[in-house]
């Protein structure tokens, strides 16, 4: 009787901390772009236990999914905010792309990062920065 009893009890705790770190889906930022029918999605995972979160970026054209891009897992992230999304016109490619950033801390005594991420619409590639944030 005991051992079932433990084995349920692991079980609860283990599905409380799956939904912690996963399952609490939040879109914490929708933009559109100025120039076409083009927007994304940033949709946060997890309820950021000790600041860590799970962040995906959706690439939508025509309400349409094209691409599905990893911001951060398990990091800690900032707080997302229009002022940090800037969409480009590119004319070569009659194409655009997205930049996204935030800003975090990265300890206790304040130290802080920046994260940055560009999509290009036309090739569907992204590239990430991490890099030390200096005000």
């Amino acid at each position: 009787m005991r051992v079932k009893t433990l084995k349920k009890v692991w079980v609860i705790i283990f599905l409380f901390l799956f939904y912690v770190v996963f399952l609490d889906k939040e879109v914490v930022l929708e933009s559109h772009s100025p120039y076409t029918d083009r927007h994304i999605q940033v949709i946060q995972y997890g309820t950021g236990i000790f600041g860590w979160k799970t962040v995906r970026v959706v690439y939508l054209d025509r309400n349409e999914v094209i691409a599905k891009k990893p911001f951060a897992l398990l990091r800690q992230v900032g707080s997302f905010n229009d002022r940090y999304v800037s969409w480009i016109e590119l004319e070569r490619s009659l194409s655009e792309s997205v930049s996204i950033e935030t800003v975090y801390s990265t300890n206790f005594f304040g130290d802080a990062e920046s994260r940055r991420m560009e999509f290009t619409y036309a090739s569907l590639e992204t590239e990430t920065r991490t890099s030390p944030y200096y005000p």
